[in-house]
């Protein structure tokens, strides 16, 4: 029996800073492009199925997703992936938006050129070859409703840009964290709807944003990550802590993904921190800090 394509339509819930080939100061154009999904799409199949052996990925990821010759790890020649992606432009609109919203009495927002809010774009996941296994194909359909319910994609998504949201989203926040629940089942992936509601997607990524410096946070180890300091010899580290938007009735909230596959730090106590500096992601995440590191 032939493996079906896996065939997905998504809107943009918050301005995507996603750029391709054409990124110079003089035409820095917003693009979609497969490789950004496929990226993506490896970091949920890994987070959720991986297989990971000295800091390697397993055989089954590596199959699917293709890899580069290594002879140390036993990998003989170049394997392309068994799929190919194709990112349709169903609606797609340009815009300029601050990449740091919470900077913007300081100045510093940075405004970017990005796709807006409300794009649309058909995903097709297409079988290349023999096709993967039919559990392969499974598990990346999986991976895909996991990455479009509860990821996004581009420059500050831990931070709510580029929130993707489903043409077959549930339509309430009950039935969303069921369904997120079942996605997320058996992984070390946890995820908590947060309260509040926002109108507009700008205030939204301010909130969850701005946080306090490096320093502040060095007694518990950045649970936020951190940008680095060559000075102090310390090495760039995504935040473990994702965050994105979601929309019910109109109106935006937010969820929030903890990883603890590989976090560091202590997030309890850099909620704490927070919320004493009276930062609205430490009162966001209060409530649901426990159930965000119950692994």
């Amino acid at each position: 029996m032939a493996t079906e394509p896996i065939i997905k339509t998504f809107t943009l819930l918050t301005p995507a800073f996603v750029h391709g080939a054409y990124q110079s100061q003089q035409n820095n154009r917003p693009e979609l492009r497969p490789p950004s999904v496929k990226g993506q799409l490896h970091w949920w199949y890994a987070a959720l199925f991986g297989q990971e052996r000295d800091g390697h990925a397993g055989k089954d990821e590596l199959e699917l997703f293709g890899h580069v010759s290594d002879r140390r790890r036993g990998l003989e020649g170049n394997e392309a992936s068994l799929f190919s992606i194709r990112v349709i432009e169903e609606t797609l609109q340009e815009t300029k938006a601050d990449v740091l919203p919470h900077k913007k009495r300081e100045g510093l927002q940075g405004t970017k050129a990005a796709l807006a809010p409300g794009s649309r774009f058909t995903l097709q996941l297409l079988p290349r070859r023999q096709g993967p296994k039919p559990e392969q194909w499974q598990r990346l359909q999986r991976a895909t409703e996991a990455w479009l319910l509860l990821g996004g994609i581009g420059q500050r998504a831990n931070r709510a840009a580029g929130s993707l949201w489903p043409e077959d989203a549930p339509e309430t926040s009950l039935d969303y964290e069921r369904e997120a629940g079942e996605l997320l089942a058996g992984s070390k992936l946890r995820f908590a709807l947060l309260e509040g509601t926002w109108s507009t997607e700008d205030k939204l990524r301010s909130d969850v944003s701005d946080i306090l410096s490096d320093q502040a946070m060095a007694h518990c180890g950045r649970p936020f990550g951190t940008a680095g300091d060559s000075r102090e010899q310390l090495a760039r580290k995504p935040s473990p802590l994702k965050l994105r938007a979601v929309r019910f009735g109109g109106q935006l909230r937010v969820v929030a993904v903890w990883d603890a596959r590989h976090a560091s730090g202590d997030l309890k106590e850099g909620v704490r921190v927070l919320k004493d500096a009276r930062k609205p992601l430490g009162v966001l995440l209060a409530p649901v800090v426990e159930k965000l590191l119950n692994v």
